[in-house]
């Protein structure tokens, strides 16, 4: 469990774990939508990767390599194995997970942004 600083504004608590929660959220206590995009952006990062939120091994959070590795080496080893995978389309889906785990909540999309963008990207596969 974890516990937001106080605050005077909303005083909410939600519980999560190490790796998915919000940051903007740990540092001001503030509860929105956003903490869930959030949330989300690092699921997408999970099935791009293959890799878990938080590793206890290697001390790291998931959302700490985007920027730090070429897109390529984000790709779950598996998938590269098989080769089922579309770069341009991890491309994309590494592009939305970094909109949603941006540092400003205002500057995250809304969850029907993220679908009607999904849908425009993806049509040519329906």
């Amino acid at each position: 469990m974890v516990l937001p600083p106080s605050s005077t504004k909303m005083n909410r608590m939600i519980m999560g774990s190490q790796g998915y929660i919000d940051p903007h959220y740990l540092k001001t206590g503030l509860v929105s939508k956003k903490n869930d995009i959030y949330s989300y952006g690092v699921i997408l990062l999970e099935l791009i990767t293959g890799r878990e939120a938080f590793s206890m091994e290697r001390g790291e959070k998931l959302t700490q390599i985007i920027g730090k590795v070429g897109i390529e080496d984000m790709v779950d080893p598996r998938l590269m194995k098989y080769d089922v995978f579309d770069i341009e389309e991890v491309k994309t889906m590494v592009g939305v997970a970094g909109k949603c785990i941006g540092g400003s909540p205002a500057a995250r999309p809304s969850a029907t942004e993220i679908v009607t963008s999904m849908r425009d990207i993806f049509a040519h596969l329906l």
